[in-house]
């Protein structure tokens, strides 16, 4: 089992990189695809797991539902939009603070590959989950086309934060490093 050092290493970098992140890509028509994915209502709890500045919440006020988001990063949830259907919780995803069954709707979009141990993480957002609930987990790879079309246009990778694969924590734990 990873060490309480690696999720602190971890929430150290994201709040670094939420810091220092100025520019915001919000890609719009990934949202309206995501949208596409799944049917809303006004009675919905929907959960955004590893929420980051809330950019998907707030694009979900449409929706009208009671929206929650949880992000290690107390930098990214205090740059978060404030709206009166959205509470923002500071916690570690692999340990959701929420009673079984909570939520209609459960959102992780980019953020399990970078977990401590992205199994566990996945079993909090089946735990928190309903059972006739929908959940929607987004894992992107080198082809992703936001991805490609950044290269393209700047020249440059994209930059998402701590990439901290579990080798490297693995590698860590034993006093070793890579």
């Amino acid at each position: 089992m990873p060490s309480i050092k690696n999720y602190t290493k971890m929430k150290e970098e994201y709040n670094k990189w939420h810091s220092e992140t100025i520019s915001e890509y919000i890609d719009k028509k990934f949202y309206e695809w995501l949208k596409s994915q799944t049917e809303f209502t006004s009675k919905d709890v929907i959960l955004d797991v590893g929420c980051g500045k809330g950019h998907w919440l707030n694009f979900l006020e449409y929706t009208r539902a009671y929206r929650v988001g949880v992000d290690i990063s107390l930098v990214a949830l205090k740059k978060a939009k404030r709206s009166s259907s959205i509470d923002y919780v500071l916690a570690d995803a692999e340990n959701l603070p929420f009673r079984e069954s909570s939520f209609d709707k459960v959102f992780c979009l980019g953020s399990l590959e970078h977990f401590v141990n992205p199994k566990k993480g996945a079993m909090e957002i089946k735990r928190v989950l309903k059972n006739h609930g929908t959940s929607l987990i987004f894992l992107p790879n080198a082809y992703f086309l936001g991805h490609i079309y950044l290269v393209y246009k700047t020249g440059e990778p994209p930059d998402e934060g701590v990439n901290i694969s579990q080798k490297h924590l693995q590698l860590e734990e034993h006093g070793k490093s890579c």
